[in-house]
């Protein structure tokens, strides 16, 4: 029998072709909103404020003056060949592109995740709206303008997750060591290869991170001042004291709050524990290499680095995005629960509610409880996940008739997680 509304009429065609009209619509109006949005952002005049030591250390580097002379430059020297190649332009040009380039790597990130979100029919509506409301709301407002060379690394991070899902270790780990030359945040990634017994990917990692670092010093001649860096890097950079409302770390709140530095040492080191518990958890079940658990781990351990490292900015957040979307999968509605609260902190706009819980003070301790509730979401889909054993050196992947190819793996049993793709959720397909 068809479904009818109350004057009779047959509403069968939006049961099937709703979802995609409705997606294809909101999706178009994403663009529209992107474009305004990166052309707002790149309008202002107080854009491009992180991008500047970095152009200026390429123009350092192109006149044969130190490039750790520059203010503000705390990234490793490779760094400095993007601003090269930005000094060759002029700084409006510069801001105007690099700020498309982060509205585009946000949306692009999303659209690439977007089957991993729930009921899979309305998938492309709801990541419309997973975009826009990254865009508009505080969180993008409060990160975009900055233009950080942090979101040059939103989309190698999301095909790294993407790579090492599909068992292409190599591959994902060379993209690594490149991005973590440019900037170090993702070194946490490199648990995931070590966690899942991948000692080939995690030397590839390291060997191409390791050349290419001791090539650009060498190079540049800048070792101990790089060592200086690092060091100020490690006490938080310039975000302190007085600044430090905008580092959005348990320090960074101690600081700002006037917390009692025993407890902030406590959440932190709990932070640190729990991390390792559930690292040790998929260690001894021997969790099998997936989608879900390598996004997890990846929001895992990013969001502990964040939490009880030294520095984290609002645009770091932008980071737990892939692993966050591929946890909508998991198999523990908890989770899901947590994300969509963190999802609502994030895109909330003060600016449109009077300025309610728009302060820096707020937005601070706003942007830690976003990565606390993605930290505790992942540690919930980690320790969620089933595994089967299954014996023999070869499987095919049955569940849920995913159609995926036969994968074979190091160890003597595969193990799988089939909940994610159970109860009408869909495939991730790629």
């Amino acid at each position: 029998m068809r479904a009818q509304d109350l004057t009779g009429r047959d509403l069968s065609w939006w049961k099937h072709y709703g979802p995609l009209a409705s997606g294809v619509m909101a999706w178009l109006a994403v663009i529209a909103i992107a474009l305004l949005k990166a052309r707002s952002t790149a309008s202002s005049r107080s854009a491009g404020l992180d991008l500047v030591p970095v152009r200026s250390a390429g123009m350092a580097l192109r006149s044969g003056h130190p490039i750790y002379g520059v203010p503000a430059f705390v990234y490793p020297p490779p760094a400095s060949l993007v601003g090269w190649v930005e000094s060759f332009f002029s700084l409006h040009t510069d801001v105007f592109v690099y700020t498309y380039f982060e509205v585009a790597a946000i949306v692009a990130t999303v659209f690439l995740f977007r089957r991993c979100l729930r009921p899979a029919r309305w998938h492309l509506l709801e990541s419309a709206i997973l975009a826009v409301l990254l865009l508009k709301g505080d969180l993008g407002d409060s990160a975009l303008w900055l233009d950080n060379a942090s979101l040059l690394l939103l989309l190698p991070c999301a095909f790294i997750l993407i790579w090492w899902g599909k068992d292409r270790w190599s591959l994902g780990a060379i993209v690594l060591g490149i991005t973590i030359l440019l900037k170090p945040i993702l070194i946490p990634l490199l648990m995931i290869p070590l966690t899942f017994r991948r000692w080939t990917a995690l030397v590839v990692a390291v060997l191409v991170a390791s050349i290419g670092l001791l090539v650009s010093v060498l190079l540049s001649g800048n070792a101990r001042a790089m060592f200086a860096i690092a060091k100020k890097l490690e006490g938080g950079s310039s975000l302190v004291q007085r600044d430090a409302v905008f580092n959005s770390s348990i320090i960074g709140v101690e600081h700002s709050h006037h917390l009692n530095v025993a407890m902030s040492s406590m959440v932190r080191l709990a932070i640190i524990v729990i991390a390792l518990l559930v690292v040790a958890h998929c260690v001894r079940r021997a969790v099998g290499v997936s989608l879900v658990s390598v996004g997890s781990l990846s929001a895992l351990l990013l969001g502990a680095v964040f939490l009880a490292g030294p520095l984290s900015e609002d645009h770091y957040l932008f980071l737990l995005l892939p692993g966050a979307m591929i946890m909508a999968s998991g198999n523990s509605r908890t989770a899901r629960y947590l994300l969509l609260g963190a999802l609502a902190i994030a895109g909330y706009s003060a600016h449109n509610v009077g300025g309610v819980a728009g302060s820096v003070n707020a937005l601070q301790l706003r942007w830690v409880a976003v990565e606390l509730l993605v930290f505790a979401a992942s540690a919930l889909v980690l320790m969620a996940i089933r595994t089967n054993a299954v014996g023999g050196e070869d499987c095919q992947l049955e569940s849920a008739n995913l159609g995926l190819r036969t994968a074979r793996f190091d160890h003597v049993q595969l193990y799988v997680d089939p909940a994610p793709y159970h109860r009408g959720w869909g495939r991730i397909v790629y």
